[in-house]
């Protein structure tokens, strides 16, 4: 097994508004004089239906994406644009170490709709056979995933997710796995909107592909970086520098209470477009 370092972090879906407006109703019919008396109240004329048109999911979603056997909806608020790379450089969990991974897909999302965060939004795939054989640790992560989670239940140990914030068990269009919010520390800091993502790790249903999503989210408590300078919000809970593991009981609290549709972008739109995914092939 390679010699690596693996940081843990602060462990840290979409809800679209449909309109329609139906249009249409018919006018009154005219009344010819001798046929209506004076003085009597004519009733009026049924409306007559009008269909109404259904919008497209890329009307409602954004455009759907197609690269190399990955497919999704790119969800309006959340990017634009989308490039795509293969690449063995090292992923999360792993971020330091001198091997590199098997070869995978890293599908970058642009024009994301968050500004100031360190987090590079992106999709990557890998070949679970393969990255199975990089480490005991992938091998038994992927066996854990084969079992959808179950909102409620505690997370297998094997993902290293403590304090988690926001879990959520979704599933894609070929798959299943689960999302939390998460931060990266090497060293105690406070949460903050510049490295504070929404983390999905999936499986594909047949066990060929293993899906993770790295996606900036940023939350109205939180300050913007993690300089203990930077101004906290009002509802914020402020950085205890004594007492490091009560200020992560307090914001892991704060946040798990707060509102899906309070982050940015909501945890909503970010499911939605997870939920879009099939993968079925690199």
């Amino acid at each position: 097994m390679k010699n690596l370092r693996i940081l843990t972090g602060v462990a840290s879906t979409l809800l679209i508004l449909l309109a329609c407006k139906a249009t249409g109703g018919a006018s009154a019919p005219t009344l010819v004089p001798s046929q209506t008396p004076a003085g009597l109240n004519q009733p009026s004329p049924a409306p007559t239906s009008q269909p109404v048109s259904t919008p497209t999911l890329s009307a409602i979603y954004g455009k759907p994406v197609s690269i190399g056997g990955v497919s999704f909806l790119m969800v309006n608020p959340v990017a634009s644009e989308v490039s795509s790379s293969t690449t063995t450089e090292l992923e999360l969990p792993f971020v330091n170490g001198p091997a590199d991974l098997p070869q995978h897909s890293v599908l970058t999302l642009d024009n994301y709709g968050v500004q100031g965060s360190k987090i590079t939004p992106k999709i990557i795939v890998f070949r679970a056979a393969e990255y199975a054989q990089y480490s005991e640790l992938i091998t038994s992560f992927l066996e854990a995933l084969k079992n959808p989670y179950v909102d409620g239940q505690p997370l297998p140990q094997v993902f290293g997710d403590h304090n988690p914030i926001q879990v959520h068990g979704l599933s894609f269009k070929n798959g299943h796995g689960f999302r939390l919010l998460k931060q990266i520390n090497q060293a105690p800091t406070q949460i903050n909107n510049a490295e504070l993502f929404y983390y999905f790790r999936g499986l594909t249903d047949d066990g060929q592909y293993y899906i993770q999503a790295e996606l900036p989210v940023q939350s109205p408590y939180l300050p913007a970086n993690s300089n203990l300078d930077a101004p906290l919000p009002p509802e914020g809970v402020p950085f205890n520098l004594d007492d490091p593991a009560g200020y992560l009981k307090l914001i892991v609290q704060k946040l798990n209470a707060a509102a899906s549709g309070s982050f940015t972008p909501t945890l909503e739109q970010l499911d939605a477009l997870i939920e879009s995914l099939e993968v079925k092939g690199l």
